[in-house]
């Protein structure tokens, strides 16, 4: 939930509504953060009728073969005003320190070449664009994770 806060997508008295594929995943969010109202359902067809203040889209964007018509979704729920935020890795400049960097690219190219739209990041700002949002802004972000860090955005660290 932090993550929202700093998106701005989120203020203290804003109710929280996440939306998964898997309904085991609904169930884990539920548990992490029982506050929040975790349903089943997928980005083509939001399980919302409308009045939110913001959406984000994390890294399912990268699993998307038509991320227009989920973007349009999004838009169908926002109020006037609303925000959307992206955010995603660009899988071919990431970046990982390690010991062993040539089983570390291979393991990055592996796990790209799983992914639907392994380079869906780069083309945020014309998707936004192109769907007619107004004001589309583009921040790059490098990061530094640790096993605390990434816990905290709410991954599952093995």
């Amino acid at each position: 939930m932090k993550s929202l806060f700093r998106a701005g997508l989120r203020r203290p008295t804003d109710s929280v509504v996440g939306v998964d594929l898997s309904p085991e995943m609904a169930d884990e969010a539920r548990r992490r953060s029982p506050e929040a109202d975790f349903r089943v359902g997928d980005a083509y067809a939001l399980p919302v009728d409308g009045g939110v203040r913001g959406v984000p889209g994390g890294q399912g964007f990268h699993e998307l073969a038509e991320p227009e018509l989920a973007l349009a979704e999004a838009r169908r729920v926002l109020v006037p005003g609303g925000r959307i935020v992206l955010s995603g890795h660009e899988w071919e400049a990431l970046v990982i320190d390690s010991v062993h960097p040539a089983l570390t690219r291979e393991i990055v190219r592996a796990r790209a070449s799983a992914i639907t739209a392994p380079r869906a990041a780069r083309g945020f700002r014309r998707l936004l664009a192109g769907s007619g949002v107004r004001e589309v802004s583009v921040e790059g972000v490098v990061g530094f994770l640790d096993r605390e860090a990434y816990w905290l955005e709410g991954a599952v660290f093995g």
